[in-house]
This record gives structure tokens, sequence and C-alpha cells, in this order.
């Protein structure tokens, strides 16, 4: 059988599901069965339920499977005295880790779990104390978000409080902790693959040196995976020094986007000058026709940067990332793979309340596709 695309599995099964072919069973059929019957990737047919859900059409219950129909009061797992739990979340939580904190909300109000809020704090070696002390209010899980500049001391602490724990989003993985993250090593396969489906083969990447983050490595590396498979195609990559991103404004950045100046001084930057030194000195059939960034940061920059230097978008070259993309860019949507918060969160709390009834179920490591938002710019090229 050949292969379906995303697309189809997802049409196929909202048709069948409103045609009633599993009204009976008043579920889907497992994920086994259903990867054999529609002839795709666990990525895929994952992506195609997880949008049939956001639309109502179905709802996944841990241990249960996925059932037909919204989530509701009567889908509630049977009352347990595990009531109370914790989300630690970052000093400054993004839009993004926002999101991921109120679909954790509509989830205890769902199932009537108490939900006990602390922010890491603002210098990471002070963090041990706040899970401590957030612990110490009688909880019976909790949820992790990721921070930047962890450490093995506040790894250590979470571990200690002995608690059943679920990791959210970017964490490296832990031997004796469940996670819950992105699937960043297919968001960079699949954004590869829709610009090598538009004739595009050279590609200039704007990456994060955050070395540690999870996801700034699998993105490049999904990327990077997907090109080799498709061979006779080029990648220049550049890398953003964080160190010298407050050096000051750059010209005209306020025009552009005043709440992120010092932030993409040194990105935009670095890819004006690359447009200037190399891509413009080289030949036509060598030069880069799509550039990519890394994250929201890297995108803007680019964005900013090819304006500054006079390259129209997509006339001469196309633009994509991913990341969210929580400021608005005047006159552009860029093409990216948006991170799912909302499913994040979800699925972090179905693990937690899985693992505090039962604490010897597997450690797992759940990863959460990514959806792809078509935007403005972009363009297939023929084909030389």
């Amino acid at each position: 059988m050949a292969k379906k695309k995303y697309p189809e599995v997802y049409r196929l099964l909202k048709e069948q599901i409103q045609a009633g072919r599993f009204a009976a069973a008043g579920r889907l059929p497992g994920e086994t069965a259903l990867l054999a019957e529609c002839g795709v990737s666990k990525v895929t047919l994952r992506k195609a339920i997880c949008d049939l859900e956001r639309e109502g059409l179905v709802h996944a219950i841990p241990g249960l499977g996925t059932l037909l129909g919204r989530r509701s009061k009567a889908s509630r797992p049977a009352p347990s005295a595990h009531r109370r739990i914790g989300a630690l979340f970052p000093p400054a939580p993004s839009a993004f880790a926002l999101q991921i904190l109120g679909s954790v909300k509509e989830f205890c109000d769902l199932f009537d779990l108490e939900l006990l809020t602390e922010a890491t704090a603002p210098k990471v070696e002070t963090d041990p104390g706040r899970v401590a002390a957030l612990c110490e209010k009688g909880l019976d899980g909790l949820l992790v978000f990721y921070r930047e500049g962890f450490d093995g001391a506040f790894m250590d602490a979470v571990g200690a409080t002995r608690k059943p724990c679920v990791l959210v989003d970017n964490f490296p993985p832990a031997p004796a902790l469940d996670a819950v993250m992105s699937d960043n090593h297919a968001a960079g396969r699949e954004l590869a693959r829709y610009f090598l489906k538009l004739g595009h083969r050279r590609f200039f990447y704007l990456n994060d040196t955050d070395a540690h983050l999870l996801s700034t490595r699998e993105r490049l590396e999904g990327f990077r995976w997907e090109l080799g498979a498709a061979g006779g195609t080029s990648l220049a990559v550049r890398t953003i020094d964080r160190s010298r991103q407050a050096s000051g404004p750059s010209p005209g950045a306020r025009s552009f986007d005043p709440e992120l100046t010092d932030a993409l001084h040194h990105p935009t930057l670095l890819t004006m000058e690359y447009v200037r030194t190399e891509w413009k000195k080289a030949p036509a059939r060598q030069r880069p026709t799509a550039f990519i960034g890394q994250n929201e940061e890297a995108i803007l920059a680019i964005l900013h940067a090819l304006r500054r230097t006079g390259l129209a978008i997509p006339a001469q070259v196309s633009v994509g990332g991913i990341d969210q993309l929580s400021h608005p860019i005047p006159g552009l949507q860029p093409t990216h793979l948006e991170q799912d918060g909302r499913a994040l969160g979800r699925h972090a709390c179905e693990r937690l309340v899985l693992r505090m009834r039962q604490a010897d179920a597997p450690i797992s490591r759940l990863l959460v596709p990514m959806r792809l938002v078509l935007g403005d710019t972009d363009r297939a090229i023929p084909a030389p």
C-alpha cells in the first residue's frame, strides 16, 4: 500500500469518524492497527490525531485509548486520593510557556485537581530551594517546565523530591523522570521536506548558540538529515553569539520591532554580513534560495536583515523557521513549524496522573508533533 501523506490520513480518519465507522467501539483502533491500515509513520499518524483532538472529534485518556468526541466530565478518571499537583515554571515565562500552563489549568479544572504554581528563581542556583518549598505544600505530583540555565543541582533537587514528576519541554533525557516535549527532530525534517518539495536545494540556516538546548541540536540535526536523504543539497550554517547581543541597537532596528532591538542586534548583523560578503558575490546558481531560522529570534533577524540588504521576500529568497511567532511582523507571515503548547500541557498532566496512580509504570518520553503554518514568505522555484 502506498504511503499516505498527513492531510490524507487526517481526512480519512475524519470521514470515518463522521460516517460512524468507530461508533460501536466508541474509540479509534489502537495505534498499531492504524499504522498498518494507513501505512504511515507514527509521527504522521499522531499529528493527524492531534488535529482531530483539536477539533473535538476525539480525545485521549491514558489507559483507555483515543475516545470519540470532545473530552467531558463523563470521561473523567475514577476518583483518586491524589488531588494536588504543582507546576514549577520559568520566572519570566514566554507566551509558549503560558500556553502550556493554561492547558494545565484547564486539565486540573476538568478533573478536580488542585493546582499550585511557583515560578523558579531569577538565579538558577537558588532554584533547589524553590523546588523543596513547593513540594512541602503536600503535593502528590509535580510538573517542571524547562528554564534557561538549569544545571545538575536543579535536576538533583527535582529528583530528591521523590514525588511523581514530569519534565515539560526541552529537557535532555533523564533516566528516572518522565518527559513530554515537542518533536524537534521531526520538525526539522518536515520543514526541510516542505522546502525541498518547492524546489529549493541550497539553504542558509541561522542557528542558536545554546548548545545545551535539546531543541537547538535536534532541529538542525533533523533538517540536515532530510537534506542528506534528498542528496544534491547545500547548507550554510551561521551561529548566533549571545555574548554579542546586547552591544547596542542596530541602525533602523526600531522601525522593525522596537521591543527586540537588543536581542536582534547580533543575529541581524550576522545575517547581513553573510548576504553582503557571500550571498551577493556567489554565482546565481550557488546562492541559497531559502533562509531558515532555528527559532523566533532567528526568523525575525533574517527578515530584518533581508529587508535591510534589499533582498525581496519571496521573489528572491524564501524564509521559514521553527518556533512560536509571538511578535507580529508588519506585512509578512512567515511559514513555520509551530509547537502545540496546549497538547504539551494536556499530555504532561495525563502522564503525571498515570504516574501518581502507577508508580511502577515505565518511564516515558512523549514527543508531540508540531504544526506546519503556511505563510507568504516562500515560493516554488523552477528546476535548474
